[in-house]
C-alpha cells in the first residue's frame, strides 16, 4: 500500500517473498484520517512478512525510520536506515519478533492463524459500533 499521506513510503504484506493483494476496506465513523485499513486474503498457517519500501520520492530521506507493526495486539518495531544510506527501492522486511522466555529470548516467526468466526462474534461487533 502507497501511503498517501507519505509519498515514496509503501508499506505491504508479503507471504514467500510475494505481496499479498489488498482490498480497501470501509471507512468506519471513529476511524482516524490518518489510518487505512486494508485486507489481505490468506492461507492460514502461512509465514509472512512486513515490508517497508522507500523510493527518491520520500521526502524524508535523512532521517532514520521508525514504524510500528501491531500484531496480536504487540508493538513490533521496524527500523529502516537512512534512504542515503540504502539503495533506492531497497526493502526493509520483519518477519519475526524476539520475545523473552523461560529465562532466554527466542525469534518467533510471523504466521497466519485460522480465523474463527461465529455469529455472536460478528453481531457483538455490531453492537459495539
Amino acid at each position: 500500500m502507497k501511503v498517501e499521506d507519505c509519498p515514496g513510503l509503501t508499506i505491504t504484506v508479503m507471504v514467500d517473498g510475494v505481496d499479498l493483494p489488498e482490498y480497501a476496506g470501509d471507512i468506519e465513523d471513529d476511524e482516524e484520517p490518518t489510518e487505512r485499513k486494508r485486507y489481505v486474503e490468506v492461507v492460514p498457517g502461512s509465514r509472512f512478512a512486513v515490508s517497508m519500501q522507500l523510493d527518491r520520492n520520500f521526502k524524508y530521506h535523512k532521517d532514520a525510520i521508525e514504524a510500528s507493526v501491531f500484531l496480536d495486539g504487540k508493538n513490533i518495531v521496524m527500523r529502516c536506515p537512512r534512504l542515503k544510506d540504502r539503495v533506492i527501492g531497497e526493502r526493509t522486511i520483519i518477519d519475526k519478533t524476539r520475545s523473552f522466555q523461560r529465562g532466554e529470548y527466542v525469534k518467533q516467526r510471523f504466521q497466519f492463524a485460522a480465523l474463527s468466526t461465529s455469529i455472536s462474534t460478528i453481531l457483538s461487533e455490531k453492537l459495539r459500533r
